[in-house]
């Protein structure tokens, strides 16, 4: 698995934000499904924004998952 990014926080339209840690986000792929360090699906990516340098990522929260639980812990894609 490849490090997506750390959770900072909670969007007002529930998406939850990331700062992408990947060498190269230009390889992501919108709707690549994003799990936790234990291989639990938690959701998709739903946009990549920002700086090229320093981007942002928005995952669209999966039914079931806690989104307020998962800030500050890291991300993966595969």
């Amino acid at each position: 698995m490849k490090r997506l990014g750390t959770v900072l926080h909670l969007s007002a339209q529930k998406r939850l934000i990331l700062k992408a840690e990947m060498p190269n986000v230009g390889e992501l792929q919108l709707g690549s499904a994003a799990y936790t360090k234990t291989n639990r699906k938690v959701g998709w990516v739903h946009d990549v924004m920002g700086r090229v340098g320093a981007p942002y990522v928005a995952l669209r929260v999966r039914r079931g998952v806690r989104a307020e639980g998962l800030v500050g812990q890291r991300l993966y894609v595969r």
